[in-house]
């Protein structure tokens, strides 16, 4: 047996500096951006886009808007800088997810499209939006069911088509080809699975993930932490990076804790960033379409009398 026999992973002092002060270099050039873009200017100076070999999770109970906002940063990301792109849904179909991107793009309220009860004007709008983004490099794909089969179509979408990063909707629908009988030992299979797949094939995977219910058991404002990631601990280990989608609205606030209304905002809350700072970032959100915009920070920043300096009380 000889060296030849191992493949090599071993890289000299010499060669790591040299690829770092190329990154920075390209850092600089784009704006802290590294991977690909989110979409989002302000978050790709917070997470440096979608890297190469890392996976991004992104929780969200119910209803909060994940699956939304994982479409959004396809759409905004292909449309800003066209990227092979793959969206694997374990939940829904090719017909729902064209209609979630003709919305988005027209601004043609989802049900609408899905009913099909358009009015003239709306079709030219439809055909507008189908003729801007119809060779975008965004492929789809449904009916796989288990981390198996998810590998190969991965590692055939990379081949075949280029594709750089990949969007799964969402992990708890992932299933093993030989489940065991500890749901939190799959998962850990497969988060680890996915993090390996990306280091391999050079990509960056993002994956949307639900929370448990202590979320909403609990009192206070019920904003996620990483405690609440459902099913095992290595969701947290293992990502890269780890987003909460969080509406305070969705559970009938009215205010933000700065006092400012938060009816149609949202807050991206990132729990963990090994390339960054955590910190939220403010997204508006319209639900007819179901688009997220970024919210710039000094846009949202509120100050509140208390808090100036020459404040004088009564």
């Amino acid at each position: 047996m000889t060296s030849n026999d191992f493949p090599s992973t071993t890289i000299s002092l010499s060669k790591m500096l040299s690829n770092k002060l190329d990154l920075i270099k390209k850092q600089g050039e784009n704006n802290g951006l590294v991977g690909v873009s989110t979409g989002y200017e302000y978050l790709d100076t917070v997470l440096g886009g979608f890297n190469k070999g890392t996976l991004t999770v992104i929780g969200a109970r119910p209803g909060m808007g994940k699956t939304a906002l994982l479409i959004n940063c396809i759409l905004k990301s292909s449309i800003k800088k066209p990227v092979p792109m793959l969206y694997v849904s374990f939940e829904n179909g090719e017909e729902y997810f064209i209609s979630r991107l003709l919305s988005l793009d027209s601004k043609i309220p989802n049900q609408t499209i899905l009913k099909g009860k358009l009015t003239d004007d709306e079709k030219v709008e439809i055909n507008k939006s189908a003729e801007k983004i119809k060779d975008l490099p965004i492929s789809f794909q449904e009916d796989i069911f288990t981390i198996e089969q998810l590998i190969d179509v991965v590692t055939k979408a990379v081949i075949d088509l280029n594709v750089e990063v990949v969007f799964l909707d969402y992990l708890q629908l992932i299933r093993c080809e030989h489940p065991g009988k500890n749901r939190e030992r799959d998962v850990n299979q497969i988060m680890h699975s996915l993090k390996e797949l990306a280091k391999k094939l050079k990509i960056g995977i993002v994956i949307s993930s639900q929370l448990s219910r202590a979320v909403e058991t609990r009192g206070g404002d019920k904003r996620p932490m990483l405690s609440d990631l459902r099913e095992s601990g290595s969701i947290e280990q293992v990502a890269d990076a780890v987003a909460f989608l969080y509406r305070p609205e969705y559970y009938g606030f009215t205010e933000w804790a700065d006092c400012r209304p938060c009816n149609g905002e949202a807050d991206l809350i990132i729990a963990k960033n090994k390339r960054g700072p955590l910190e939220d970032v403010r997204f508006s959100f319209k639900a007819r379409h179901l688009e997220f915009k970024e919210i710039s920070p000094k846009d949202h920043f509120f100050e509140h009398p208390f808090m100036k300096d020459d404040f004088k009380p009564f």
